[in-house]
């Protein structure tokens, strides 16, 4: 995350000397649940939070978030308390309440220093998250090229990888491949091949938006190469579909076919054990695919049924939070093939 630091903004009286209606903002965070052990130390309780962030427990997480920070606070841990701040301000981002998320962003810049690269990352992150938000894409690419920067400046390569991300969403064109590109070079300079296995992915939508649909599926095979090789079948179901995607986009349809149906009877079994909302997306976005596979050979109303399955389960995972774009084309899919009169297959 990037190097153009800006000037040292914590102020203990500005932090700790807050104003009556974050302190009961603050107030507000503590937790009644017997299920969610409260910590004493609050980098535990931060930590907590990270770990629920990583598997998209949002609920969870911004719980965990808001928790560590009151009990930094109390503990007088700046450092945590800005990180935490943060996070919650991240969090809140991505499940739209950016009215709340603000005040946070503002607790964490008022808290943050550039001496703190971890803290710092956060903040930076959550800050471009916001301009991104508010349609600031100049600011916000300008926040996370100095998120980048900083994080290899400070070999924090997760950030500067979250940073090159990130700007993909904030770029057109060929600065936007850059970026893309940018990401699989860090993440071959940290070694770790699931990040380069994603990156990779990253790069292939990018090419696929384009229509270079050729290019493509050179991406999507090279991340699903690595994600063979780094082994485990719910990595294996996602880079499946993926690759999936990409070899019907270049006229390969029954060999997407067989790909898919094969990775969607393992998603269906491990769900039926399981019942996981992480499953439950997979096995909505393995029909949706497959929709399309029909519907491009005439088999509407297959089609359709399918919609309708995937439907249920992008439901049934919360995507409407998570990804609500994802629901919004599954619509207007529907909707269009509703329309089409021709092919309709068998009932």
């Amino acid at each position: 995350m990037c190097a153009l630091l800006p000037p040292h903004r914590l102020a203990l009286g500005l932090v700790w000397g807050l104003a009556p209606v974050v302190l009961a903002l603050l107030a507000g965070c503590t937790t009644t649940s017997t299920e969610t052990p409260v910590e004493a130390n609050p980098r535990e309780v931060l930590a907590r939070g990270d770990r629920a962030f990583r598997v998209r427990a949002y609920d969870e997480a911004l719980e965990a978030y808001k928790v560590g920070a009151l009990q930094a606070r109390e503990a007088g841990d700046t450092t945590t308390f800005a990180s935490a701040s943060a996070q919650v301000a991240i969090v809140l981002a991505i499940v739209g309440d950016h009215a709340e998320g603000r005040t946070w962003l503002d607790l964490a810049a008022d808290a943050a220093h550039d001496g703190e690269p971890a803290t710092w990352s956060r903040y930076l992150l959550a800050r471009g998250m916001f301009e991104t938000a508010d349609g600031q894409v100049e600011a916000a690419e300008s926040t996370y090229r100095e998120l980048y920067g900083y994080g290899v400046a400070n070999e924090n390569l997760d950030s500067a990888l979250q940073a090159a991300h990130m700007a993909t969403s904030v770029t057109t064109g060929s600065l936007q491949l850059e970026w893309a590109r940018r990401g699989i070079d860090i993440a071959r300079r940290a070694e770790e091949q699931s990040w380069e296995a994603e990156q990779w992915t990253n790069l292939a939508w990018l090419l696929d938006e384009r229509g270079l649909h050729d290019q493509a599926l050179t991406a999507f095979r090279r991340g699903h190469e690595l994600a063979l090789s780094i082994g485990g079948d719910r990595r294996r179901t996602k880079y499946d579909w993926m690759l999936a995607h990409g070899l019907r986009k270049v006229g390969r349809k029954e060999h997407a076919r067989d790909m898919l149906e094969r990775s969607l009877d393992v998603l269906r079994r491990r769900y039926m054990q399981s019942g996981s909302k992480n499953d439950a997306e997979w096995i909505g976005r393995h029909q949706s695919e497959l929709a399309d596979i029909d519907a491009s050979e005439g088999d509407v109303r297959q089609a359709l049924r399918r919609l309708q399955t995937a439907k249920r389960f992008y439901t049934e995972a919360g995507i409407e939070v998570s990804a609500p774009g994802t629901l919004d084309a599954l619509v207007a899919r529907e909707r269009e093939l509703r329309t089409t009169k021709a092919g309709t297959g068998p009932e």
